[in-house]
């Protein structure tokens, strides 16, 4: 009979292993997560940004705010919109709430871009 001494890992530097790798999952998870709401705030000022061009573009055009809608302001190069059962177009920023533009006085020569559930 031949006795071989066999050496291996205890219990107690597994679980070592494990926390070690546990706290490394920890901080890549906070770091994604960070990262994509960076991306979100970014997105939405480049949307807002867009829209407001999008707005003065169409605005100028028309004479005024009064008659802008959403239909307007939709598009592949304007600003992300869906359509609703109803076929109307909705726009909504990055958390899904809404987006909306109305006039900021009488006359409508001005806007106001508000954004809902941020």
């Amino acid at each position: 009979m031949n006795n071989q001494n066999e050496s291996g890992r205890s219990m107690m530097e597994m679980l070592g292993v494990l926390g070690v790798m546990g706290i490394i999952m920890y901080a890549a998870v906070s770091g994604i997560s960070f990262g994509i709401e960076m991306y979100r705030i970014n997105a939405t000022f480049t949307e807002i940004e867009n829209l407001s061009k999008n707005m003065i573009s169409v605005g100028s055009f028309l004479g005024n705010y009064a008659n802008v809608v959403n239909v307007d302001l939709c598009g592949e190069d304007y600003f992300p919109c869906r359509k609703d059962g109803a076929g109307n177009f909705i726009m909504e920023n990055q958390w899904n709430g809404s987006v909306t533009v109305e006039c900021r006085d009488v006359d409508c020569h001005s806007f106001k871009i508000t954004y809902a559930d941020v």
